[in-house]
Order: structure tokens, then sequence, then C-alpha cells
């Protein structure tokens, strides 16, 4: 009954850096019975690496010690630039609370309340995280609200056009500051997956029928006679854009990103999953601007001599528009067209790295007695 004794890394004082490095692992096991027979197996394991005479502060993006260790990147919780990043995300939901609080005659009343109280809570939160970006004990709890909050916060951001402009700028740096977190997600279990993906598809084949329902009342609108059809039209439309579609639009966004984030599809890694959901964004930005439109065109038609005139037109352009970027995401989602991007490239040749390690990798020796072979 005897184990090899391994060389230690050297101790020290100072936290560990928090880069691993891939180590083969040799064990060799002994049978109580016949001590002189051993078999041996190789096993890959992750073991935390240090840099000699660093006390675990890692001196460059990468470890690069001694021979034999795998080299892995340095991922940073906080620092400066994140911490900045959410700083300014904080300040520019208080001044976005205050210009929608401050704007007169709003169309929906309702809309700019909830507007001003949530981003006064979102500029609280966000603060409070970046405040805590620099506590080491609260730094990584602190980092995984604040992706969870950017990417919640994004969806109720397009409801809260029909009170401001605003939203526009907050919704993209929303994007960008969890772009650049570079956020891991766990991956769904088979149940979760199957189903995200019927509430996923259901609501994006209905969003589908709206649009096309919204189109054919835009152009019954655009060419009918009859005042009561025309005025009609646009009401139907009105009650439609608010009731149903927005919150059709909303819903399947948000299933769309937790099934891309907790699959193997990922959300940049593949050419398709991307510009669905740059399709997906950019349809309610369209939709609050066709909002303004039918508003217009509903208060026009209430004189039995009005016509709807070019505004008319350009909304039915409008909607066809609509239609035909909604059916290129259901072919995209059927052919899947386009190939990894370069960010999925990347991660695939991480991965490809991390699971067949450079022959180069630590070896450590254990004996272990009496286990038998897997």
């Amino acid at each position: 009954m005897t184990k090899t004794e391994q060389p230690r890394l050297p101790e020290c004082d100072g936290p560990p850096s928090g880069n691993s490095a891939a180590h083969l692992i040799r064990e060799t096991y002994t049978r109580p019975d016949r001590p002189e027979k051993t078999t041996q197996r190789t096993n890959q394991r992750w073991a935390p690496t240090y840099a000699a005479g660093t006390c675990g502060r890692v001196l460059s993006p990468y470890v690069l010690p001694g021979k034999g260790q795998h080299p892995m990147p340095q991922i940073s919780l906080s620092g400066p630039d994140r911490r900045n990043w959410q700083v300014a995300f904080a300040l520019f939901c208080a001044v976005a609370a205050v210009l929608i609080g401050l704007r007169s005659d709003p169309p929906y009343p309702l809309v700019q309340r909830t507007g001003v109280a949530g981003y006064t809570l979102v500029a609280l939160l966000t603060a409070g995280c970046a405040w805590a970006l620099d506590r080491p004990r609260s730094a990584v709890s602190a980092r995984k609200t604040l992706i969870l909050l950017h990417l919640v916060f994004i969806p109720p951001q397009f409801f809260f056009l029909l009170a401001h402009k605003v939203p526009f700028a907050g919704m993209l740096l929303s994007t960008v500051i969890v772009a650049r977190m570079k956020p891991r997600f766990p991956q769904l279990k088979r149940r979760a997956r199957k189903v995200w993906l019927t509430l996923h598809v259901g609501i994006s084949v209905g969003w589908l029928g709206l649009s096309l329902a919204m189109t054919t009342l835009a152009i019954a609108a655009a060419t009918a006679d009859d005042h009561v059809i025309r005025h009609g039209a646009y009401e139907l439309m009105h009650v439609f854009d608010l009731a149903i579609v927005i919150p059709s639009a909303l819903a399947a966004i948000l299933s769309g990103l937790v099934v891309s984030l907790g699959t193997p599809w990922g959300l940049i890694r593949h050419w398709w999953v991307l510009l669905k959901f740059v399709i997906a964004v950019s349809l309610p930005v369209i939709a609050t601007v066709e909002s303004t439109w039918i508003e217009q065109l509903e208060n026009r038609t209430q004189d039995p001599a009005a016509e709807p005139g070019g505004l008319g037109l350009t909304l039915v352009i409008c909607m066809i528009l609509f239609v035909v970027l909604l059916w290129t995401a259901v072919t995209l989602s059927i052919f899947k067209t386009g190939g990894r991007t370069r960010w999925g490239r990347a991660g695939q040749a991480r991965r490809s790295a991390q699971a067949h390690p450079t022959e180069n990798s630590a070896i450590e020796t254990e004996t272990v007695p009496g286990r038998p072979l897997r």
C-alpha cells in the first residue's frame, strides 16, 4: 500500500490567480492480492497554476510558467474598464428617468410612469453592483447580477419607447456592456430546452400571423372608399399593436435569448442565430415608428372627407417589410445558413485545445492501491 508523493506548488500568502492548466494525471493501480501486478491509466485534470515567485499574481494576460504547463487566458471579474461602463449605464438610467418624467402630454401616462420607475430602479441596482465589483467577496455575484440585469432590461426598454426615444440608446448600451462582459451561461437540460423551444416557436409563429393581419388591415384602410372601413381598420391596428404585437415581440426576443444562450448554438457563434437576433431587435424599433403612424392615421381618418394619403402608403410598405423580415428569420431557422462566425470558430478552437492538450502537459504519477480500473 504505497502512494507516490508529488511535488507541491510553491506556497505563498497571496490569493490564487484563478487561472488553470491542464495536467495529465497518471494513476497506477495495484491489486491487494497481487502487489506485483499494476495497471496504469492516464487522465486529464485541471489544476491551479501559479508563476513561480509571483504568489499567485499573474504577470501577463497568459500564464507563462515552466515546462509542461498549458497556458490559459486570465479572466478578470472586475477592473476599471468594466466598472466605468456600469457607472456610465447607471448615470444614463438616471438621466433617462428624468427625461421621461419631464415629458409633457405623454401619449401613454402609464408607460411614462413605468419607465421612470424602471430606469430609477435599474440605476440604483447598477450603481450598487458596480461598487461591489471592487470587493473580492462580492465580485463574482455582482458580475452575474449585472449580466442578468442587462439582459432582462433590454425587452422592457422597447416598451418604454412609447413614452420617449431615449431607450434606443439604453438598449444599445446594454447590448455592448453584455458583449464586453463575455458571459457564460449554463446549458438547459433536455426537458427545459424543449419547453423553451416550444414557447419560442409558438410565440414567433403568432408574431408572424399578427404581422400578416396588420398588413391586410393597412392595405384595406389605404384602398377603401368607405370612411367606416378606413377608420375602423386603423382603430383595429392600433389595438392590435398595443395589446398583442408588442407583447408578442418582447416574448419572442426573450424566449429566443434563453434558447440560444442555453444551448450549444449560442448567440454569436453561428451566423443564422446572430442574423435572427438582429432581425428580432430591429423589428420592435420599426414598430415604434409604425405605432406613431397608425395613431396619426387613426386621428386623421376621423374626418369622413380625410384620405390616408402618402402616410397610408408608407405604412403599407412598412408592414410588408415587417412580414419579409419575419419570413427571412423563418428561413434562417430552417436552413441554418452561413456557418460559424469568427467568435464561434475561436471558441471551437479553444475547446478543441482544451480537449486535446499538448504533449508537454505536466505528468504526475500516483499509485492508488486497491482501486479497480474503470
